[in-house]
């Protein structure tokens, strides 16, 4: 008797078998409709100034002094962002302009 060639497929295989076909992989690539907003976490390293990490956390014990939970500091980064992508451009190089 022959030997058959075992063929698993994972998701870090590659279909580099002879002779077969993409044509499966085509189709589901069509009908996969991508969001403009990834809800995929990213990591991000970011260095800080001394002055810079006091001036977080005095915003991060301030905004837990108002609310009525708990307030990270990923949170106020994340906040931050949001408020920086929603003001004027001109305002946020000046505060850099003033942090240096």
């Amino acid at each position: 008797m022959s030997k058959k060639t075992l063929q698993i497929k994972t998701k870090l295989s590659n279909d580099s078998a002879p002779g077969a076909s993409h044509s499966h992989l085509d189709s589901e690539k069509a009908d996969v409709i991508s969001p403009s907003i990834s809800k995929k976490l990213f990591l991000k390293n970011f260095r800080l100034r001394g002055l810079d990490i006091q001036r977080l956390q005095g915003i991060v014990k301030a905004v837990n002094e108002v609310s009525t939970t708990n307030i990270t500091e990923t949170d106020v980064i994340k906040s931050l962002i949001y408020l920086g992508s929603k003001s004027k451009k001109s305002k946020i190089i000046n505060a850099y302009r003033e942090s240096l």
